[in-house]
């Protein structure tokens, strides 16, 4: 770990355990004690991991806010001021309230420092220990659960890392008694719906809603449906990609991921490199847990409750298939697949790389947007 690294696990520490990423909760410690240095470089290690995200921009824009600060500090005004600016064209980016911050009112006392700095002929320094600005996080709502409709762990762990801790996590895991649901529809987007909407219908008379129901907290189900497309095979192995090996012996269950990949380059055994092109595809469905008296069917589109406030959210990943396995990483038909742009497959690429390029990542990117917003 470098002596920065450590500086900001250190400056971190306290702030650890709660609901919001311990490096955001960091930086406005910091910044009410002056520390705009500091604060600058405990975002700006989140705002590193995460500057595609829904809220890099956002994290720039309060590592701007601490830069400005800085300068002030070193008695550099026009460049404080320069860096004002930016950060109030990135703020206004986002909605009133964001990340639990009042972000109207931080574009306020912005423009209040700009008019100081400005109105002064940048010949006189505004900042002075007494007058030194605060900002204050609007008190928490009780987190939104997400319910991720799987009991597949590697699946959980790449949907954690890329929605972040800001949620609470249950999977179906954590409910033994939860119905198997068929997924015979014709598409990724049917089967992902279906899934969401007939386990949000179980849980909604579950005795663990039943107990909830004074926490106020929202709670919705996640499911998807993905699977991997080969041009060479039509489509295929599309919605069956689970159980793809297993259609032989007209198996209804999941086959094993070798025996999938194994039968994919035994069909494109004699398939050129140059047409070997696939892509994974991802379909998320996400729809609210509700009361059961509010889930009355539409006596007109004979679609219930569930079924209406459901959103999709999908993402693909274009490359192609390699003519062997390589790598131990990730799962299903990671060991074959090659994302273009890149020499190794996903396996050998590592969840990091995987977890910015996937299918599932890029329809995840569009969920969290839409899920920042219902905060």
């Amino acid at each position: 770990m470098s002596k920065k690294s450590a500086k900001i696990a250190g400056l971190i520490e306290s702030c650890q355990g709660q609901n919001l990423d311990a490096h955001y909760l960091g930086y406005f410690e910091c910044f009410n004690q002056g520390l705009y240095y500091e604060a600058h470089d405990v975002l700006e290690e989140l705002w590193l991991g995460d500057r595609q995200g829904a809220s890099g921009v956002f994290y720039k824009g309060l590592i701007q806010l601490a830069g400005a600060f800085v300068h002030l500090q070193k008695n550099r005004l026009r460049p404080s001021a320069a860096l004002f600016k930016l950060t109030q064209a990135n703020l206004r980016k986002y909605p009133g309230t964001h990340e639990h911050l009042d972000v109207t009112a931080t574009l306020k006392l912005i423009e209040h420092w700009l008019q100081r700095l400005e109105s002064g002929g940048f010949a006189t320094n505004p900042l002075t220990d007494a007058n030194a600005p605060k900002l204050h996080l609007l008190p928490r709502p009780p987190a939104t659960t997400l319910l991720i409709a799987t009991r597949n762990a590697h699946k959980v762990e790449e949907i954690r890392a890329i929605l972040s801790t800001r949620y609470q996590y249950l999977t179906l895991r954590d409910f033994p008694g939860a119905p198997e649901i068929v997924e015979d529809a014709a598409t990724f987007a049917g089967n992902a719906t279906k899934k969401a909407v007939e386990l949000a219908r179980w849980l909604s008379v579950t005795q663990y809603f039943a107990n909830r129901r004074q926490s106020a907290g929202r709670m919705f189900v996640l499911a998807d449906d993905s699977g991997l497309e080969v041009d060479a095979l039509d489509g295929a192995p599309g919605i069956y990609s689970a159980r793809f090996a297993a259609m032989d012996s007209k198996k209804s269950e999941n086959a094993p991921d070798a025996d999938n990949n194994a039968k994919l380059l035994r069909l494109l055994a004699d398939v050129p490199a140059e047409k070997r092109a696939a892509r994974f595809r991802c379909v998320l469905a996400v729809t609210p847990v509700l009361e059961p008296a509010t889930q009355n069917a539409s006596p007109v589109c004979e679609a219930n409750e569930l079924e209406l406030q459901a959103e999709l959210f999908d993402g693909t990943c274009e490359g192609r298939i390699a003519f062997s396995t390589a790598g131990r990483g990730g799962f299903g038909y990671d060991p074959l697949f090659i994302p273009n742009g890149q020499e190794q497959s996903f396996a050998e690429l590592g969840e990091g790389v995987k977890n910015q390029l996937s299918h599932r990542a890029k329809a995840l990117a569009k969920l969290a947007k839409r899920l920042a917003s219902l905060q």
